[in-house]
């Protein structure tokens, strides 16, 4: 049953019909096939073949958990932790994941770990995370062996090892999770657990980046702006940064600001570069904006506006934000002259690490 549901679902010989790949699969579980029972499960909350259902797909998955299936135990587990098609059940859940962990299913002992390590819906032990990341890791989880490179990358209840975590981080990258790149490439920028090596870096950076994780492209491009292990290559980086800007990624676009501010002609599109990051929440970005409005600088001088970045980036715990504020205090621009207001501003400027306000 289970191998003509395959031949339906996937038009192997058959025209394909997803309807009668369901027929088959259900045949299957009913005479016992644990495959079929998950298959089916798979089916009913996808709404292939058959109605989307979640209530509908707990029957099947169940049968495929009892079969000693640990994907069925595992998806089942998600309904209830998750109140899909059942009354949401974090005790049943735990027990479920549990099934499925002791069945070699590696997501179940990954998500028991975390719970574990996390105190998530269990009392927090870090050394029952520990032992079930390694169970998770053995079992190719990317995520768990990338949380197990941090453990030893910091000793949490383990003999501190540079070295393996290298190894564990490498682990997950080859698995295609981007943070463990991240994190790999790191180690081999600094020589940390392994021998410094900026083309190693840079191969790992360049995989990342590939996977859309935008630190590997922030990361890629410092490498061709600053000229590290690679020749430099402005174009480049300002490429990658931009990439990494557009994920958000708010280093990249506070970079771009810089870089466009100090080309001739190009110095509006700083503005757009500085705003994006001062709406992402860098304050030294909104003090930037601020600069180019006192200033003219690809923008018309506008000192209200001016004032009013140098305002937010104050407020915000940026020093040069308050001691730009108690500068147009002091001189009258855009405001009245106050020194008192220009005084405040300026010890708040020293508080926040000016040391020429505080002078």
């Amino acid at each position: 049953c289970f191998y003509m549901g395959q031949k339906y679902d996937n038009g192997q010989g058959v025209d394909k019909s997803e309807s009668k790949a369901a027929t088959w699969y259900q045949d299957g579980c009913d005479f016992g096939h644990a495959e079929s029972c998950f298959v089916l499960g798979q089916m009913y909350e996808k709404g292939r073949g058959v109605r989307k259902s979640n209530k509908a797909a707990l029957i099947p998955y169940r049968n495929a958990c009892t079969g000693n299936y640990g994907l069925g135990c595992y998806h089942l587990a998600v309904l209830y932790d998750n109140a899909r098609g059942v009354k949401k059940d974090a005790e049943k859940a735990f027990q479920l994941y549990g099934l499925a962990c002791e069945r070699d299913e590696a997501t179940s002992c990954y998500t028991l770990a975390w719970m574990y390590d996390t105190g998530n819906g269990v009392k927090k032990s870090e050394q029952k995370a520990l032992q079930l990341y390694q169970k998770a890791c053995q079992l190719k989880q990317p995520f768990a062996c990338y949380n197990l490179g941090l453990i030893y990358e910091k000793g949490v209840n383990i003999e501190k090892s540079a070295e393996k975590a290298v190894d564990l981080y490498q682990q997950s990258c080859d698995a295609d999770y981007a943070p463990g790149c991240i994190n790999v490439g790191s180690m081999y920028a600094s020589g940390k657990g392994v021998k410094r090596d900026e083309q190693q870096a840079k191969s790992r950076y360049e995989k990342a980046c590939k996977l859309n994780e935008v630190v590997g492209c922030y990361n890629l491009g410092e490498m061709y702006y600053l000229g590290h292990g690679v020749e430099k290559d402005e174009k480049q980086a300002i490429d990658l940064y931009d990439k990494a800007c557009v994920g958000r990624f708010v280093t990249a676009c506070y970079n771009l600001g810089v870089i466009y501010e100090q080309m001739q002609n190009q110095q509006n599109m700083a503005f757009g570069y500085y705003n994006r990051a001062c709406d992402l929440g860098d304050a030294t970005a909104c003090y930037a904006i601020g600069a180019l409005y006192e200033k003219g600088v690809g923008v018309a001088i506008d000192y209200r506006k001016a004032n009013a970045y140098y305002n937010y980036a104050c407020e915000n715990k940026e020093a040069l934000g308050c001691y730009a504020y108690a500068k147009m205090y002091e001189t009258g621009k855009g405001l009245r002259v106050n020194s008192r207001a220009a005084t405040l501003l300026y010890e708040m400027a020293c508080k926040y690490g000016h040391l020429e306000s505080c002078k």
